[in-house]
């Protein structure tokens, strides 16, 4: 009978213990402690994960820069070609370091800092040493003040190629490649620098050293994460839209030149929703750039990726969301250019995809050595959706200088209307690095499955100690009640007399 209701009592404890164990894997499971963390880490604040992202980018950019080489230049300026024939050389490697610096967390529910980005020469990656291989190039500034002045005056014309010969400037120079991006000494560009510092704040002009001039911006994003703006544009040196495009306050506002819709492209809001587009703003550009959700891959490393690509049309001036970006003093630019001169000195340059993919065909028309291939040429980012950051970037853009009339410059003639290209650069990332990439798949992916697998598992072991135990005390318990309902039995000895026959005694069975 002891042992009976010791066992019973062990059934209920281990019962109960099934219960509790039960109740704890569906706690686990409905509140989701690894959702919670995961938060809290990609949440921006001082400490979390998200801060230490954005404070220095723990993926370094490669810059790759292919250079177009003139290979006829005397046949083309003596009229003996009627094709400017191109070679394309590269790539030149860089690698782009960025870190935002000054972050200051406001009030209001933003965040300001300032992005300070340094630019290293590769080398060991490089096809070759930019500061020997030289180039056979267009001379951007001198031929882009006689582009501007193709509509001017006739005496303004004959005073320009008056002052041409005066200070001996050429249309076609050879150069370094190292000279070509950081900077060469140019007569009229020293002259222009001198009088009118405001406008031209260099006395040498270089591609690179321009593009990455800007070490004065200050950067103000949204942290707000009800109203679907986290990490979007409020404003950029305190305006929330492109000055250059016409934007002055939000009565000027238009879908091309505001910012406010747009995100750096240094992280994006996590758990992204899928056939989602993002637009990215890219000071280098001059313009913002609307990417749209292409396809979920699972990357290597077992990451999912949302791929995301930049559609040809971006860059078309008959898409309506584009109409800021045509020149207010002549036509919008032929299909697969964007203007990008008044981020650049009133210089007439414009950005295409490389070797003008998907542009209008009459810009390859006058050039031999243009092959453009969607497979080397494209663009396109893929996108950690949980965390919002980028893994892989393949940002390819061409630098163009558009020419207009030449006609009264003989020596110009030949360049008249063209679009030449310079070079095209590909901004890549090709992936994250490895201790990042484990902490990233042991938070986001490994995480969350131990937690499934714990809380099923406390789920299974409770149900199955719970059922067990019930019904082992159920069993014990019938059979305890089973044996107090049997009659009881007297024992009655018995003894055999000499005549071996039964003797009852008082004690017997009755």
């Amino acid at each position: 009978m002891e042992l009976r209701l010791r066992t019973k009592k062990d059934c209920a404890r281990w019962s109960l213990l099934g219960i509790v164990l039960s109740i704890l894997g569906l706690l686990i499971l409905f509140l989701n402690p690894a959702e919670h963390l995961i938060r809290s880490l990609t949440r921006m604040k001082e400490g979390s994960m998200a801060h230490e992202i954005w404070k220095k980018l723990p993926v370094d950019i490669l810059i790759e820069i292919y250079l177009y080489n003139i290979t006829n230049a005397e046949r083309f300026t003596s009229g003996l070609d009627s094709k400017l024939s191109l070679q394309e050389i590269g790539p030149y490697v860089f690698k782009e370091t960025r870190e935002n610096h000054n972050i200051r967390y406001n009030e209001n529910g933003t965040m300001t800092y300032k992005p300070h980005v340094t630019v290293t020469p590769m080398p060991e990656l490089s096809v070759g040493d930019a500061k020997v291989d030289r180039i056979i190039c267009i001379n951007m500034p001198f031929m882009g003040i006689f582009s501007n002045n193709g509509n001017a005056s006739a005496w303004k014309q004959l005073g320009l190629n008056m002052f041409a010969q005066t200070i001996n400037s050429e249309s076609i120079l050879n150069l370094s490649v190292d000279e070509l991006m950081w900077g060469y000494d140019d007569k009229l560009v020293r002259l222009a620098s001198g009088y009118f510092s405001n406008w031209i704040p260099f006395n040498k002009f270089g591609i690179l050293d321009i593009m990455y001039a800007d070490k004065t911006s200050v950067v103000t994003i949204d942290l707000n994460e009800s109203n679907d703006r986290l990490y979007k544009i409020q404003n950029w040196n305190g305006i929330s839209g492109l000055a250059e495009w016409g934007y002055t306050d939000e009565n000027s506002s238009l879908p091309c030149n505001t910012l406010t819709d747009s995100y750096e492209g240094l992280m994006f809001p996590s758990n992204l929703p899928k056939n989602s587009s993002i637009s990215v703003y890219k000071k280098i550009f001059c313009r913002t750039l609307r990417l749209y959700h292409k396809k979920s891959i699972m990357m290597d490393s077992g990451l999912l990726g949302y791929e995301y690509e930049l559609p040809y049309g971006a860059l078309s001036c008959k898409d309506p969301k584009n109409e800021c970006y045509c020149s207010k003093d002549g036509p919008c630019l032929p299909d697969g250019l964007t203007d990008v001169s008044p981020c650049y000195f009133g210089l007439p340059v414009a950005v295409s995809f490389p070797h003008f993919l998907g542009a209008n065909k009459s810009l390859l028309e006058r050039f031999n050595g243009l092959e453009p291939d969607e497979s080397k040429h494209s663009s396109n980012i893929i996108i950690q959706p949980n965390i919002g950051m980028p893994m892989q970037v393949s940002s390819k853009m061409q630098l163009n200088l558009v020419l207009s009339n030449m006609n009264f410059n003989s020596k110009l003639k030949p360049f008249s209307k063209m679009t030449i290209p310079i070079l095209w650069m590909d901004a890549k990332v090709d992936g994250l690095p490895k201790d990042f990439e484990l902490k990233v798949l042991v938070v986001f992916k490994y995480l969350p499955l131990a937690q499934r697998i714990l809380s099923w598992m406390l789920i299974c072991i409770g149900l199955i100690m719970f059922i067990y135990k019930s019904a082992l005390y159920l069993m014990v318990s019938i059979k305890s009640s089973q044996m107090r309902q049997q009659p009881a039995l007297k024992y009655i000895p018995v003894s055999l007399n000499d005549n071996g026959k039964n003797e009852k005694n008082e004690k017997a069975y009755e």
